[in-house]
Order: C-alpha cells, then structure tokens, then sequence
C-alpha cells in the first residue's frame, strides 16, 4: 500500500533536540553515510571533511552528517529545512539510503495524513504580543546568539556587554576547552597558544608577545597545572574562545558540547537581554525580529520563517505586551 501523501502544514522543522530520533530511524544506513550526507544537502567538500574527521569510521560520521543537517549547516535553501519529509526522501533515493522500505516505514511513523482536519481558521488582529516567556521558548536554540541579536534589535553594546557581567559564560567556556585542548594533548606548549595568537582569526599581536617574554607560564610542555594561570592570562580573547579552541584543533563538536553545556547562562542572557528590546520606542514588532533573524549576523532565515508565520497566524504583531499603547498607536 502506498504512503499517503505529505500534508504541507504538517512538515514539521526538525532541530538539533531530534537527533536521536533521526538517529534510531537510520541506525541501519550508516555504511551509506556519504550518500545521505549528499541527499540531505551536504557537499562534497563537507563529506571529505567529515571523512578525514572520522577517518571514515561511518558510525561516527553519519552522527556528523545528521548533527550538521539538522543545525542548517547545508544549502537549506535548496534542499528545505530539515523535516521527516527530506529524511525519507533521502533514504529512499538510489543514490542515498537506497532503501525504499524503510522510507515508507519511516514516513507511515512521522507523517499526519491529508486527510487530517485542519485547525480552524486564525483571524489576524493586529496588536497582540507574544511576550517574553514565549519568545525565550522559540529562540531557545539560537540563546548563544544573544548578544549579536540583541545588537541586531537595537540594544546598545554597552548594555549587552553588562548583562555578560564580570564574563561569566566566556571565561568558563575558555577554560573548559583549554582543559580539553591540555588533557588531550601531550604536546601542548606555549608557542602552540603564541600561534593562536597571531593567527589571522585571532589577531593578537601585541598578546602573543607578552606571551612569549611571560616567565611565569613555562616554556616547556604545559599541563593542566599551569590552567589558572592561562586562563587569566588569555582573558582579553575570553569572548573569542570558539575560535582559540579551533586554532588549537579542538574537535568542533566538543566546542558545541561546551556551549550548550552553558546554555543555563545563556538562557538567563537572552531572557534579560529581551527585557532590553521591550525597553526600545518604538515597540518592536515580529517584523523585527524576524528581519533580524535574517540578517547575515545572526543567519536564521528558516527560524525567521517559521516564527512569522507562527506568529502571524496567532494574531501577534508585537513582540511584548505593554501598559503604554498610546507609543504603539503612535507608530
């Protein structure tokens, strides 16, 4: 019996919070994981990277294929965003899964057939709010990005940078991947981190210098002994420590490990910082959200457009309630 078809407003957007899902669905593909990662979107030049990654063991670079797929960090423009109904697509193509059998079982699992009712019809009216509450649910996977999309809806930098307080999430984060980068590797010294330093992502000269004539961080081989001292001492590029720990070739998903491992902090950042936005004349609307959701800063064109429509469709224009509506009237 053939598989009904896809209901269009059932195509729910998968997230990273659905990998193991997505995982267990394809658990038996993994010597495939190539032709998935070029179904699903990737590129050839990510399927090398993720290969020469994993040196092809394909258990570990099908989880790097799925992570990737389900973050957007494809062409999703082209292929869509990630839902059941690429997943299936993907499984069933010759050139993918190669296995029609298993698509349909997965889409009979996760599809809402056509013939499902549909919600009653929304009538818009303009002027409801979505609220803060409702706003830290729906941008709960992008809370790293606060700071840049609290600049994108007009909080002044100032302010960002005193909801970071005394640095908090960036000061431990550094240290967690320069304990990592020690741990794991027996070779560590200080010209490895003067490197980084003057490396062009980095750019920190005059550090890198200071670096190198400073006598209390040993010339030699460094430990996790010598962790304190290097953590004040690199606390200038404390804000820059993604990009410290890729220089010094940590693994990019123990980096992603560590930031969602403070996503306690970071969901305390997005929250005060949306207190800011409602402090901001005139109100801020959905429209501005979402245009700053689509900007090349923040690059969450399918979150932007998810939550328009989503918004739309329950009646809000504005993003928070107000005691004030003479200022929304006036504008």
């Amino acid at each position: 019996m053939a598989v009904a078809a896809w209901n269009e407003a059932d195509v729910k957007c998968l997230g990273a919070d659905d990998f193991q899902d997505v995982r267990k669905e394809v658990a038996t593909l993994t010597g495939l994981w190539d032709g998935m990662a070029l179904c699903l979107g990737l590129t050839k030049d990510h399927v090398r990277e993720i290969d020469l990654a994993y040196r092809g063991d394909p258990s570990r670079c099908l989880d790097d294929v799925i992570e990737r797929w389900l973050n957007q960090n494809y062409n999703w423009e082209k292929f869509g965003v990630p839902s059941w109904r690429g997943l299936v697509t993907a499984v069933a193509d010759g050139s993918g899964g190669k296995n029609p059998a298993l698509a349909k079982k997965i889409a009979e699992k996760h599809k809402k057939p056509m013939s499902s009712p549909a919600p009653p019809p929304v009538t818009f009216k303009p002027g409801g709010a979505v609220g803060i509450k409702a706003l830290c649910n729906d941008l709960a996977k992008i809370a790293h990005k606060w700071h840049p999309l609290g600049l994108q809806l007009g909080v002044e930098a100032h302010e960002l940078d005193k909801i970071r307080g005394d640095g908090n999430e960036a000061q431990t984060c550094l240290s967690t991947t320069l304990c990592y980068w020690l741990s794991n590797n027996t070779d560590a010294c200080k010209s490895d981190l003067v490197d980084m330093l003057k490396s062009n992502v980095i750019c920190e000269q005059q550090l890198a210098r200071k670096l190198q004539s400073n006598k209390d961080i040993p010339d030699g081989k460094l430990t996790c002994a010598d962790l304190a001292g290097l953590v004040t001492f690199l606390d200038p590029v404390a804000s820059k420590w993604e990009d410290v720990g890729i220089q010094l070739d940590v693994d990019t998903r123990k980096l992603d490990y560590f930031k969602s491992a403070g996503s306690g902090n970071l969901d305390k950042f997005l929250r005060i910082m949306l207190t800011k936005v409602k402090q901001r004349i005139p109100p801020k609307t959905v429209r501005d959200l979402c245009t700053a959701l689509s900007s090349p800063t923040i690059g969450e064109k399918a979150l932007a457009g998810y939550l328009s429509t989503t918004y739309t469709n329950q009646g809000k224009e504005y993003l928070f309630e107000t005691d004030n509506d003479d200022e929304r009237n006036k504008h």
